[in-house]
């Protein structure tokens, strides 16, 4: 899970969050632990996270985004296919997840990612580390987006979430405050 982000628009971090009694990051781990071998958080730092009891692994990139995450998700995780979750999808439900890692599963592909209205959902996909070398050299090249870099590579398939029977909260990332107050509040953001 990646929980490396500045959270600047929210003005504090996302994942430390208070969440049905718990940090946001506690929560989403929750909902991953039974769908994966092992849950391991991507930060900046370990410090805020150790206390969860889930390894952190320390983002070689931090700073630099999500494809940083990524890439460190990918070198120094120890499974060969990686759920890659933002830590601030507080409405995650297991049962889309647990469809995406099926269909992982039974595909050739070497990514997996939901397509909601908003577009791909890179930060609720499947990666296999064999896309490691190739996002490796376009990170050299100098590219720093997610989307554009995973369009840049094959084996990359992208499924409707409506195939994944996703909920109208599962891919919403938790932004700003109001977003947060909205969410809480049952509004629609």
């Amino acid at each position: 899970m990646l929980c490396g982000g500045k959270s600047s628009r929210m003005g504090r971090d996302k994942a430390l969050l208070d969440f049905r009694g718990r940090p946001l990051v506690a929560h989403v781990a929750g909902i991953l632990r039974p769908l994966c071998s092992e849950v391991c958080l991507v930060a900046g730092s370990a410090a805020p996270y150790s206390q969860f009891g889930y390894p952190v692994l320390v983002d070689e990139y931090p700073g630099e985004g999500p494809l940083g995450g990524l890439l460190t998700a990918l070198g120094l995780g120890a499974a060969s296919w990686n759920l890659v979750i933002s830590c601030d999808l507080a409405g995650i439900e297991p049962g889309p997840i647990a469809a995406l890692v099926e269909l992982a599963a039974e595909s050739d592909a070497r990514a997996i990612l939901p397509r909601s209205a908003s577009g791909p959902e890179p930060l609720h996909g499947i990666y296999s580390t064999s896309l490691l070398e190739e996002l490796n050299r376009l990170w050299a090249g100098g590219e720093r987006g997610l989307v554009r870099a995973l369009s840049s590579v094959t084996g990359v398939k992208v499924i409707p979430a409506a195939d994944l029977d996703a909920g109208p909260h599962q891919f919403l990332n938790i932004n700003t405050a109001e977003e947060w107050l909205a969410f809480r509040g049952g509004e629609k953001v």
